[in-house]
């Protein structure tokens, strides 16, 4: 959302509406830049592994590794910020190849948000699937999929988030694990 100078109210100015929301309710929500998951956030699904990708002169970093000739999954379960309830919410997955090469890989994030008297194994209610082609491709380097919507909205307060790696589909064609760093959710 973008930033809008803050108006200069006039004594006895009638709040509109439409000013109230363009000032105080979108400024507020610009202020927050999305929700982030980190590996430490996720736990064990089916398949991927915990990974600590070394990286010269710093602490390795935590990270799940996700094969090639399988399709693996992550959970996390978070009580869904209340900005992001409602409307269009967007994924970007941040993750690195573990080999050097060429291809892609494809990702599905499963989105689902139960409320009090909903049973808490319902199907997603959303599904988006990111399908990530390196050209150039280097190990250890950080690479952002392009943010993709998730339309339905998203109604919590508890959310379940599901990041999988569809190693067997036929477009998922980088060899080596698919590390994942990290997911940000925005508006």
């Amino acid at each position: 959302m973008a930033w809008t100078a803050p108006r200069t109210w006039a004594t006895g100015e009638v709040v509109t509406n439409s000013l109230n929301n363009t000032h105080l309710r979108d400024n507020q929500l610009g202020l927050t830049d999305g929700y982030c998951l980190g590996p430490q956030d996720f736990f064990l699904g089916a398949g991927a592994a915990h990974a600590l990708i070394g990286v010269a002169s710093l602490r390795p970093l935590d990270a799940w590794a996700f094969d090639a000739a399988a399709s693996e999954y992550v959970t996390a379960v978070r009580l869904l910020p209340s900005f992001l309830r409602g409307g269009t919410t967007y994924v970007t997955l941040y993750w690195t190849p573990e080999l050097n090469g060429t291809g892609a890989v494809v990702w599905r994030a499963h989105l689902t948000t139960v409320a009090s008297g909903e049973m808490i194994d319902q199907a997603a209610d959303e599904t988006v699937t990111i399908t990530h082609t390196l050209s150039v491709g280097s190990a250890d380097l950080l690479l952002l999929t392009t943010p993709t919507a998730s339309t339905s909205g998203l109604a919590g307060p508890l959310c379940r988030i599901v990041i999988e790696r569809l190693g067997t589909d036929a477009g998922d064609t980088l060899a080596g694990d698919a590390r994942l760093l990290g997911v940000l959710l925005t508006k």
